[in-house]
């Protein structure tokens, strides 16, 4: 449907909008906007809102109704605008679009406007600005786009609305438009441009005189962005056209380039005359115009392409003149050349009739040169006319230049010619014939062979040296040289690409091939006068090639099926036609294609060689293009007979790999057919192999240990798996869960379906489910081990210690909560809970009376702890331990001990006095509440405290305790108040009491009357600022009892003001008994009421043996690293003579055993070896720990132990031996692979090797199948040798990437590499392939680039490729077989009979070869001599010589040009001519050796060629009365001198391999009287007076020659663009240079470092140099002078500083110079700028000391001026956020802040007398110098930093926002916020500086 409304015109601000109309297109169900009595148009200004003065139509209130989903409308509004006032224009478009409301979802707007002119040229295009349609309300303008004005416009609004398909329900949109786009613009005030499109006759860019216009060219006009604004024009009958009326703004114009010109070039000429144009877009750049400027120099120049040519004549009478009857001559070379005749153009040659052209030229000058052909003379020039006349100089062939303007062709360029020999016309002799492709290179032209056409062939003369002609065979093959002179000539065949000869000597004159093979040149022929010899033929073939594909054949049918892969990396030979000779070899690339090319027509085989692991498909199946080809046993195919030039693509070979199946069999716990987490391997079950009917068993095998099996080595095909069930099993039922997880056998048969195998596939998915009858419960386990008497309490089971028997034990559950179990201990102490399930226990000990628990889980050892780790009364309990099934667990112990010795108490922690009701706390959990730490020595807490301060009883002793003495050892933290007492109550011994240093022992200097206290009384004793004080209380007899009892010793009170520790240790016999470091109780030994530990009750100490018996997996008889013991294993313990079993025990699970509770005595241990397992040598190594024991029956010597003894060094080492072995096979394709085909060889003889292959430990042969095995081998290294059977020789050893089918052994020696075999290992993949024995042999290796020419291949000397080989015989006169090398440089010679021979290597052009038989490798040396040929080299049957290598180098050479220089500047300078005849050495690298001697040519030229690579010096001999020009000027090498002035040598040239150096010059003046002086002005940018790397020169610099007498100036002059002058001409005398610096500049220090030529040699004040005396002659070019620009005066925004002359720098932050050190300034409260800008515009302010003009006078005053650095680290500068506010040009104080420093001499900021030490803006990381030019110690040893938030803060006299000071007496940091600087702060040093230190 489509609706239109028309709307009336309107007018409105000075435009006419007319024809204004609106219409609807609608697709689906819509209610139309265009009939909605809502819709109304008017014209109006713009709203104030928006961009003002623009006018437009406003449509509001549309409304659409229902849009159904789905559906859209499109709505065109169209008008049309124009301007009401004469002379005025429209421009300018701008809209905006709003949406009022909308209803309903998925609704979308989308809007474009259109303006075109009124031509209908579209000039415009925009996107309305639409708003979103949950917008409301008006929204931003659209775009705006400033078009050119014009008198009217048209334009149409397209708005399309539609509703999305998957919209639920219909919407509606209520909208309005707003047109605000045009407005009036005066037509006079624009712009506007153009010019002229010219014909450019002499192509020069530039409109020169009498170049006329070109009408018609088409002119577009762009916008500044190269688009197009719709303005088209064309050029009028002049060539003119012009665009008016433009808006100012940037354009481009776009010429359009007719057909048949080009564009001149750009850019030259004036604004006025030149072309603008891109030569290749026809594009301007851009362009700007201003209101009423009017640009006519916009033009265009074109050209039409030139030609020049026409005729080459027979000039019989030579006259010059083309006569009738004069023919032309066809194929003359004629060139183009340049204007001045250096450069050839381009080459033609005339055609049949002698014409030539040269076409598509620039218009320019030329020259044309014609090639004088043989037997022509040029004839002479100026006669006739330029049509008839001949042109080229008679003795070169050259015309004079000829000039062609645009679009000119001349047709006058002619050459006439002159036949030689006698009167034109006479009779000559001529040669030639027939250039054929000879198809089956056989040197005859058999029928069908065809000519080749285009073949250039060159007549000779007799010497084969000069070439005479030239001529190219035509379209049928033929040639011919006529007009020759009776004689004798060579013909030159040039091989066209891909060609070659064919051989000579076959078939008759008029059918053979004449050409040598291998030069392309006949023989002589000998012509008569007059004679035509028409039997001079070449034969050319051009190389065949064969190959195609190896690809897999997936299904093993022959065929290449869609699906089937290419194989990589297969080795192709190409063999002779008898299969007897190895042509080629390659290998398939990455998609398995292979080639031979580069073949003579022939016949040839193809040999595939099979790769490890594939088989040869059936061949004769298929098309010749998807066949295979190789014989499947042999991999050779059948003849292929090849023609000139075919490539026979169809030799393929396709080969499958052996596939396999299998996987698992499972118990299907839950018998759903799928294998769940927890359904465990089947082993032993016996799996069928069927074929694809399941009527063949083709194979069996049986599940391995966790139910595993595989059938391996299969043909793809079709096969069924049959799984036997064992009896009362069932088969889980199929088709449930995955392929990998199901069961696949039927339930009944146990047969699977078929499965189908692919070349290569491994299918592990044929599983067997298997429902087993119930499972027989595990085994079970036990527990147990040892409860003995642990008489040092040390937690451990020490060799006299004895079990308890009697020891009631409790099996406890894992929790602890029930007693599964109760037992006691045996005799010995043993104990064990057997016939035990799986899960966790607890073991619990109750100990008996008067003992108690030891210490649990001391030490590292588990089967010696004691497992105690909970005590609840008498009872002790271990952790829980886990049992497995059948587990074994033997480490639960308890060590007990008696109640009896002196009990180790820690007492008091952290106790403060005076003590208070409350405060006293429970210490038993060892919280220091009130004070420190316990200290490291302190590990028990003491008893409680009473609130009277009494202790509880310290210690409470045994009847019968024996103590000398008590040690209480005090600490106090951080020292003992003088008034601390410690009050000591003893019932009723006597004691005395002396005191020690506990740290170091020594007196304290306590009292030493201190002594006999009486009994019961109570004493007190100070201590005096002591700190770890030892009080030792000793008795006059030992303590033994109290009253007759156990009973109080004695009762300790403390009244402290610190803190305070005790701890107590029992000494007798001076022995300390107990220490505080150890956590349990202290026995006392040596009363016998004790009892002791190890006297078994009768006082006769027992003894004991034992160890471990460990893994020797080495088989060394050492326990090595690593090597764990071994559990299980059952020790007997013997009597001496070995008779009699004592007790029997077995090894825990550490591989420990003991036998303890020994009488004194000797005895043996019988160790009984696992299943499978041997005893290591006994007794080896140094260290009876760690040796083995027992013999090889496992039985040990004699062992004798005393009463106590307990010997833990009876140990035995056992292994699995090992065993290794394979297979001798026969290696039919001898591939080094033993493939699926390839059977065992018997009776080889293998012989079993040391580690050093040199002892034979044992020797067999191989079985019938070619097996053989070594066995019950020790751990360790071995090699293997196999014998070869007579014939026979052993294949390439290691190929493939599969051991188990690789052969091992070194082909030369049938030895393997070493074999380390561990413990229990068998290694079954030692294999050796056998080949027969080669009875020819082979030679060749590698030509290489030797860049360095040393003859020895180095790392990174690559191949060269294509380099021709030839084999000769023994004397080298004859070539036997002649090769190429390959792209990686290398070549072979195969199949050779045993002989002698020798090499030739042909070098490549241009390449020499290297020196010979260089090094001592003879696999890395070149053997050719310099002409290529190798020394004899002798081969015997079967060898392979590949050492025959060929080093090759490209020649080097330099040289250039001796010239006179004329002006003296030591450049070679346009002008400078060379000068000839001048003597010129080749010197060695130390210029003292003369390697070569020339002389330059008449150019003045020189070269010395053929160079080895290297370094070398040239001399050049100066003639007589010359000398030789300044060294090395100027910056370009190829023009300077390179000669010493004095010596003529230069410096050392060092030369690569191939390079060529023509820079290598020398300059010659005449002999000097006069001198010269000069050089440098440079840069100093680091101001050290040192022309440093990257210190450029400074142009314009003034430099005067004084008298050095009396300073008068002599000369001046300036520095040129690079910074360099010179004073010449100077007489014999002395002389001062002076630098005058210009503004800004300061000069460097003079005369730094030791390099006169690098130094500055200005002085620092004056400019002047020292005096410079000058020989006659001399040239002085070391004055030089260094300057650096310095800062202005005063302000803020530089730094000042000054060289450190102490250390030789400067301060590295700064940036710039000052002539003064003090920045401020001012009056106080004058208003002036504070501590900133002091310079007033007429010089320093008043009032201020230390001003000085600059560094120099500061330093004479105040001696060697040091500076101040820092580096400002932003941490918000003054920690503020509030300050930042105003600081300028920051980015906020967490990103690049800027801080305004400034370091003064005084606190405040602008306070009065303060001098500043330097200032600036600062950012993170930026580096703040300061000068110190005054005496620091007038500032009291401080400086202040005062930061500001800105320079105009500073500036303005404003406060800082933080002062910083900082101490410089100390070398102390600076700090600025919270972050630290670094000071380098020196001082002064010198007369008038304080004597400062360097900080």
């Amino acid at each position: 449907m489509s609706l239109i409304r028309n709307f009336s015109d309107a007018s409105y601000g000075g435009l006419t909008f007319s024809n204004i109309s609106v219409s609807e297109d609608d697709v689906g169900t819509v209610n139309s906007f265009v009939d909605s009595s809502l819709l109304s148009m008017r014209v109006s200004n713009v709203p104030s809102s928006r961009v003002s003065t623009y006018q437009g139509p406003t449509w509001s209130s549309f409304s659409s109704g229902a849009l159904a989903p789905g559906s859209s409308t499109t709505l065109t509004f169209s008008y049309d605008v124009s301007a009401t006032t004469a002379g005025m224009g429209v421009n300018g478009l701008q809209q905006a679009f709003t949406v009022d409301t909308q209803t309903g979802a998925g609704i979308s707007l989308v809007g474009v406007e259109y303006v075109y002119d009124a031509n209908n040229n579209l000039v415009g295009q925009s996107t309305i600005n639409l708003a979103t349609p949950s917008a409301t309300g008006p929204v931003a303008p659209g775009d705006f786009a400033p078009y050119a004005a014009f008198t009217s416009l048209h334009v149409q609004l397209v708005v399309a609305a539609a509703v999305d398909a998957n919209a639920v329900a219909p919407a509606a949109v209520n909208f309005s438009i707003i047109e605000q786009g045009f407005h009036q613009t005066a037509l006079s005030a624009q712009a506007a441009l153009g010019d002229t499109v010219w014909e450019d006759a002499n192509d020069n860019g530039v409109q020169d005189g009498g170049e006329t216009g070109v009408s018609g060219v088409t002119v577009r006009l762009l916008d500044g962005t190269g688009h197009f604004t719709g303005l088209t024009t064309t050029t009028d009958a002049n060539g003119h056209y012009a665009f008016s009326n433009l808006n100012v703004g940037t354009y481009e114009v776009q010429f359009v380039q007719p057909g048949g010109y080009s564009f001149s070039p750009t850019g030259q000429g004036t604004a006025a005359t030149d072309s603008n144009p891109n030569v290749a877009t026809g594009v301007t750049g851009p362009i700007t115009l201003v209101a009423g400027q009017n640009d006519i120099t916009i033009d265009a120049g074109l050209y039409r392409p030139a030609a020049l040519g026409d005729y080459v004549f027979a000039d019989t009478n030579n006259n010059g003149v083309q006569d009738s009857g004069e023919t032309g001559i066809a194929g003359v070379t004629v060139n183009l050349l340049s204007a001045d005749g250096s450069t050839t153009l381009g080459t033609t040659t005339t055609n049949s009739w002698g014409l030539y052209s040269f076409v598509n030229l620039t218009p320019g000058a030329y020259e044309v040169q014609f090639v004088q052909p043989i037997g022509y003379n040029f004839s002479p020039t100026g006669a006739g006319t330029p049509a008839t006349d001949s042109n080229p100089d008679q003795t070169t062939g050259i015309t004079a230049p000829v000039t062609l303007v645009s679009g000119q062709n001349d047709i006058t360029i002619d050459a006439g010619l002159v036949a030689q020999g006698g009167s034109h016309g006479s009779t000559t002799a001529a040669l030639g014939d027939y250039v054929f492709e000879d198809v089956n290179d056989n040197g005859v032209q058999d029928a069908g062979d065809t000519g080749i056409a285009g073949v250039t062939v060159n007549l000779l003369d007799a010497s084969g040296a000069t070439v005479l002609g030239t001529t190219v065979t035509d379209g049928s093959g033929l040639y011919s040289f006529t007009s020759l002179a009776a004689g004798t000539y060579e013909v030159a065949f040039l091989q066209p690409a891909g060609y070659a000869f064919s051989p000579t000597g076959a078939g008759t004159p008029d059918t053979d091939s004449n050409p040598n093979q291998g030069t392309g040149v006949t023989g002589p022929i000998s012509l008569a006068d007059g004679q035509v010899d028409n039997s001079i033929d070449a034969g050319l073939y051009r190389p065949a090639a064969l190959g195609d594909y190896v690809f897999e054949d997936a299904n093993a049918n022959g065929v290449q099926d869609a699906g089937d892969t290419g194989i990589a990396g297969v080795t192709v030979n190409l063999l002779d036609a008898s299969g007897g000779t190895v042509l080629g070899t390659t290998t398939t690339d990455g998609v398995g294609h292979y080639a031979f090319t580069d073949l003579a027509p022939g016949s040839y085989e193809v040999a595939f060689a099979n790769p490890g692991g594939y088989s040869f498909s059936p061949t004769g199946a298929g098309t010749p293009a998807t066949d295979s080809n190789p014989d499947r046993t042999t991999g050779i195919t059948t003849p292929v007979t090849l023609v000139s030039g075919q490539n026979d693509t169809t030799i393929d070979a396709g080969l499958y790999r052996l596939a396999a199946l299998g996987d698992y069999v499972f118990n299907d716990l839950n018998a759903n057919g799928i294998q769940d987490s927890g359904d465990t391997g089947v082993s032993g079950i016996t799996v069928n192999l069927l074929d694809a009917t399941g009527a063949t068993v083709l194979g069996t095998t049986t599940t391995n240990a966790t139910g595993y099996y595989s059938f391996t080595s299969l043909t793809p095909g079709a096969y069924e798996v049959q799984f036997v069930k064992p009896l009362l099993a069932t088969f889980s039922p199929t088709g449930a869960g995955t392929p990998a997880t199901d069961s696949n056998p039927d339930q009944t048969t146990g047969i699977t379906a078929p499965v189908t195998l692919v070349s290569g596939q491994n299918d592990i998915t044929i599983d067997a489910g298997l429902v087993l009858p119930p499972p027989t419960p595990p085994p079970s386990g036990s527990i147990g081990d040892y409860v003995w008497n642990d008489c040092n309490w040390n937690g451990i089971q020490d060799g006299c210690e004895v079990g308890i028997s009697g020891v009631t034990v409790n099996l406890l559950s894992g929790s602890g909560s029930s007693v599964l179990a109760t037992t006691t201990t045996d005799a010995t102490g043993h104990y064990q809970f057997s016939g035990l399930a799986v899960g966790t226990y607890s073991v619990q000990f109750v100990a008996p009376a008067g003992t108690t628990f030891s210490a649990g889980l001391q030490g590292t050892d588990v089967t010696l702890d004691s497992n105690v780790i909970s005590i609840v009364g008498a009872s002790g309990t271990s952790s829980p331990v886990t049992l497995a099934a059948g587990q074994a667990i033997t480490t639960i112990d308890a060590g007990l001990h008696t109640d009896v010795g002196l009990h180790e108490v820690s007492v008091f922690q952290s106790i403060t006095a005076p003590l208070t009701t409350g405060q006293l706390q429970d210490l038993n959990g060892c919280g220091a509440t009130y004070g420190p730490s316990a200290p490291a020595h302190f590990t028990e807490p003491g008893p409680i405290i009473t609130n009277s301060g009494t202790a509880t009883p310290l210690y409470t002793g045994p009847s019968g305790g024996q103590v000398d003495s008590l040690v209480f050892v005090l600490s106090a933290t951080p020292v003992l108040d003088p008034s601390a007492l410690i009050t000591l109550s003893f019932g009723s011994s006597v004691v005395v009491f002396h005191a020690m240093d506990f740290a170091s022992s020594l007196a304290d200097g306590f009292p030493s009357n201190i002594s006999g206290i009486a009994n019961g009384a109570v004493n007190g004793i100070k201590f005096t600022n002591a700190v770890h004080t030892a009080v030792e209380v000793t008795f006059n007899a030992p303590l033994t009892s109290f009253g007759g009892k156990d009973s109080v010793i004695g009762n300790l009170s403390i009244n402290s003001s610190v803190d305070l520790r005790v701890d107590i240790f029992g000494v007798h016999n001076g022995v300390i008994v107990s220490n505080a470091a150890n956590s349990g109780a202290i026995g006392v030994n040596g009363d016998s009421s004790f009892g002791d530990c190890c006297s078994g009750g009768g006082g006769t100490s027992t003894a004991s043996l034992g160890d471990l018996v460990f893994s020797d997996c080495n088989g060394n008889g050492v326990q090595d690293a690593g090597e764990s013991g071994v559990s299980g294993v059952t020790v007997q313990l013997l009597n001496a003579a070995g008779t009699s079993v004592l007790s029997t025990t077995t090894t825990d699970s550490s591989g420990h055993y003991l036998f303890s509770g020994l009488a004194a005595g000797t005895y043996t241990a019988q160790f009984v070896a696992p299943g499978g397992s041997q005893f290591t040598a006994a007794l080896q190594g140094t260290d009876t720990a760690k040796d083995s024991n027992p013999d090889a029956t496992g039985r040990t010597g004699q062992v004798t132990l005393t009463a106590g003894q307990s010997d833990l060094t009876i140990d035995a080492g056992i292994y699995k031996p090992a065993c290794l072995g394979d297979l001798v096979f026969w290696d039919s394709n001898g591939n080094g692979v033993r493939d699926w085909c390839e059977g065992g060889v018997s009776g080889v003889t293998v012989k079993l090797l040391d580690a050093t292959g040199t002892t034979v430990l044992a020797t067999t042969t191989t079985n019938a199948s070619g097996l053989y095995s070594f066995n019950n081998l020790t751990p360790g290294v071995y090699e293997v040798q196999f014998i070869a059977p007579t014939g026979k020789t052993f294949t390439a050893a290691l190929q493939g990437c599969n051991t188990s089918t690789d052969s091992n052994p070194n082909p030369a020696t049938g030895i393997t590499g070493p074999i380390t075999l561990t413990c229990g290992e068998c290694n079954t993949t030692i294999d050796a392939g056998l080949v027969t024995a080669p009875t020819t042999a082979k030679l060749g290796d590698l030509v290489f680039d030797d860049c360095n020419a040393n003859g020895i291949q180095d790392a990174g000397e690559s191949g060269v490729s294509c380099v021709t080989v030839k084999l000769l015989n023994a004397a080298g006169t004859s070539v036997l077989r002649t090769t190429t090398t390959d792209s990686s440089g290398h070549y072979l010679f195969n199949n050779l009979a045993p002989g002698t021979y020798t090499v030739q290597f042909v070098a490549p052009g241009g390449s020499l070869f290297s020196p010979s038989l260089q090094g001592s490798d003879t696999a890395k040396d070149s053997n050719p001599n310099a002409a290529g040929k190798t020394g004899q080299i002798t081969l015997t049957a079967g060898q392979s010589d590949l050492s025959i290598d060929a080093g090759v180098y490209q020649a080097a050479s330099l040289g250039n040009v001796v010239f006179w220089d004329g002006n003296g500047n030591g450049v070679r300078d346009w002008c400078d001519s060379g000068v000839s005849g001048v003597t010129v050495k080749l010197l060695d690298s130390t210029g003292n050796t003369v390697l070569s001697i020339t002389t330059t040519n008449s150019s003045g030229l020189y070269s010395f060629t053929g160079l080895t690579p290297g370094s070398y010096r040239v001399q050049f001999v100066a003639p007589a009365g010359k000398g030789f020009t300044a060294q090395n000027q100027g910056g370009n090498d190829s023009i300077d001198s390179d000669a010493n002035t004095t010596t003529g040598k230069t410096g050392v040239i060092s030369l690569t391999c191939g390079e060529v150096d023509n820079s290598v010059d020398a300059g010659l003046v005449a002999n000097q009287t006069t001198g010269a002086i000069g050089d440098f002005v440079f840069n100093d940018a680091n101001h050290n007076g040192i022309q440093d790397a990257g210190e450029s020169g400074i142009s314009g610099v003034t430099v005067k020659l004084l008298n050095a007498s009396n300073s008068s100036v002599l000369t001046s002059t300036t520095t040129n663009s690079s910074g360099h002058y010179l004073f010449s001409g100077l007489n014999a005398g002395s002389y001062v240079v002076q630098f005058v610096a210009p503004s800004g500049y300061t000069a460097s220090p003079s005369l730094r470092g030791s390099d006169s030529t690098k130094d500055s040699d200005a002085s620092t004040t004056t400019g002047k140099s020292g005096t410079i005396s000058l020989s006659a002659g001399q040239t002085n070019l070391t004055i030089d002078a260094g300057l650096y620009r310095t800062a202005s005066n005063g302000g803020c925004g530089g730094w000042t500083y000054y060289k450190d002359d102490s250390h030789g720098g400067y301060c590295s932050g700064a940036t710039s110079w000052s002539s003064s050190d003090d920045h401020s300034g001012g009056q106080y409260g004058g208003g002036g700028n504070w501590g900133c800008a002091g310079w007033n515009g007429n010089g320093w302010t008043d009032g201020w000391s230390n001003l000085y003009s600059g560094p120099g006078e500061m330093e004479s005053v105040c001696g060697s001026v040091k500076q101040v650095e820092f580096t400002y680290q932003h941490s918000d500068c003054v920690g503020n956020d509030a300050l930042w506010s105003g600081i300028g040009n920051s980015s906020g104080h967490n990103g690049q802040s800027m801080c305004f420093i400034q370091i003064t001499d005084k606190s405040g900021d602008h306070s009065w007398g303060s001098r500043v030490l330097g200032q600036g803006t600062v950012s993170d990381g930026d580096k703040i110098c300061t000068d110190s030019s005054v005496d620091l110690t007038s500032c009291g040893g401080k400086l202040f930093a005062h930061v500001y938030a800105s320079a105009a803060d500073c500036a303005a006299g404003r406060s800082a926002i933080q002062e910083i000071s900082f101490d410089v007496s100390g070398g102390h940091n600076i700090y600025l916020g919270s972050q630290v600087g670094s000071l380098c702060l020196t001082g002064y040093s010198g007369t008038h500086g304080s004597a400062l230190t360097n900080w």
